[in-house]
């Protein structure tokens, strides 16, 4: 885990936020989901491998008040506790591998974006950042999580990355069975 660690702090440490591939300065399907989930905003949410997304300053100011967020990388986290200022008091930052993550707290809404390959599709990017990843249709994530989880939407998005390339995301929301 110390190399996953390093590399992810070495990306957060050397590139601005909005210079990532993934970076979304609105997170329009994330929210959209979160919304048809019937989310409401004092239920608590997580987000895995949040990095240093804009997703916990658009939920702060949606009244959401029960946030977590969770990356591997201390240096992403820093970012969003200096970028929400004394806001960052009303989130929960936890430093984790999400393979390694221990908490008893129960969420109404478990947010990930990237973590899981990193969610891209099928027919998505072979790579994120330098490392390979596992591209899977919503069809294939919906298989992986069921029975216990059951599809309730997916998506396909054709998310435009800060340099210009287009890349294919998928996105599934699920639903506890």
């Amino acid at each position: 885990m110390g190399t996953r660690r390093a590399h992810w702090d070495h990306v957060y440490e050397t590139k601005h936020p909005d210079q990532v591939s993934w970076f979304s300065p609105e997170n329009r399907v994330s929210l959209e989901m979160i919304e048809h989930a019937g989310v409401a905003p004092s239920d608590p949410v997580i987000d895995i491998g949040s990095g240093a997304s804009l997703l916990t300053d658009a939920l702060l100011a949606r009244g959401y008040a029960d946030v977590t967020i969770v990356d591997i990388s201390a240096s992403a986290l820093d970012l969003v506790a200096a970028r929400l200022g004394p806001r960052a008091a009303q989130v929960r930052l936890i430093t984790s591998d999400v393979t390694e993550l221990k908490t008893a707290r129960r969420y109404a809404f478990w947010h990930d974006r990237a973590t899981f390959h990193f969610l891209v599709a099928d027919d998505g990017p072979e790579k994120c950042s330098g490392l390979p990843v596992r591209r899977h249709s919503p069809e294939e994530l919906s298989a992986f999580f069921a029975p216990e989880l059951a599809i309730v939407e997916s998506r396909r998005e054709e998310h435009v990355t800060p340099g210009g390339a287009k890349q294919r995301f998928a996105w599934v929301l699920l639903r506890k069975a």
